[in-house]
């Protein structure tokens, strides 16, 4: 796609919502999980603003400068639709993350977006097998 470095931080967040949910689905099922019910709850346990948070933390030290200043785009950009269940620090890190992930799918760079959610994304039933 060219000209996606003149996206607004909303829209690269856009589309990295779809990349991180997609993923995250792709995840579950090839762990086995079936049955919508606890496809959604745990899916929706891996991606909402607090996991997302989480999840940025444990990626924000691999960055590259760009994909640190692409994050920046995406947390710094207006904030006015904050979800109910959410704070306003872990939302803004959130829409940072997605922009980023947006980028990189936009770009094309799928081995470094692929290397990224890897790092990024963990099931809740993993973090219970670690304790």
């Amino acid at each position: 796609m060219e000209n996606v470095n003149m996206l607004d931080g909303i829209t690269l967040a856009y589309v990295g919502d779809c990349v991180m949910e997609l993923y995250v689905r792709k995840l579950l099922v090839s762990a086995g999980i079936s049955g919508s019910r606890d496809l959604n709850n745990i899916a929706q346990k891996t991606v909402n603003a607090a996991a997302q948070a989480d999840a940025y933390h444990r990626i924000e030290n691999m960055l590259t400068d760009e994909e640190s200043d692409i994050f920046k785009r995406g947390r710094n950009c207006g904030h006015l639709n904050l979800p109910k269940h959410a704070k306003m620090s872990d939302y803004r890190i959130a829409t940072g993350l997605e922009a980023l992930f947006g980028y990189l799918s936009l770009t094309g760079n799928e081995e470094r977006l692929a290397e990224l959610l890897r790092a990024a994304v963990v099931l809740p039933m993993q973090n219970e097998q670690k304790e």
